[in-house]
């Protein structure tokens, strides 16, 4: 019965555009593509449901060559939604509650690449640093009382 019922709360769960159109400029989600801002607001709505882990993948970090024209352009795209969806759970109380944790599968040399496999002047990019990764964090404050 438990089950069936979860089951059941799925279609109504995802959709996200049953949404105010405010809350779709705030994220900047986008019917015609999958985007970071589609799953920030999907993991809103699941976690103001109870759902206890929910998990966002975000590709195209790997940025070993032509740093300076794809990491600015992969911030912005993120900056939007991710920034929407922190406001969003703080303002319906959600973020007490939640943590939020921003992480990559590892850091990036603090120097740049900048040659071609033929030793040749290739666009910068960053290379693995497998002793270190980013992580940030959000919210999970304990309430009192």
């Amino acid at each position: 019965e438990m089950a069936y019922r979860m089951q059941m709360s799925v279609p109504e769960a995802t959709d996200i555009w049953s949404e105010p159109q405010a809350t779709h400029e705030m994220y900047g989600t986008s019917r015609d593509r999958l985007c970071l801002a589609n799953q920030c607001l999907l993991a809103r709505r699941l976690i103001e449901r109870g759902v206890r882990f929910v998990q966002i993948f975000d590709v195209g970090w790997d940025h070993h060559t032509s740093i300076f024209t794809f990491l600015p352009f992969k911030a912005r795209a993120a900056d939007r939604p991710v920034a929407a969806l922190l406001r969003d759970l703080k303002q319906r109380g959600l973020l007490d509650d939640t943590l939020v944790v921003w992480a990559s599968e590892f850091g990036r040399t603090p120097i740049a690449q900048g040659t071609s496999e033929a030793g040749l002047p290739a666009p910068v990019g960053r290379d693995h640093q497998a002793e270190a990764f980013t992580v940030w964090l959000a919210g999970g404050g304990v309430k009192k009382g």
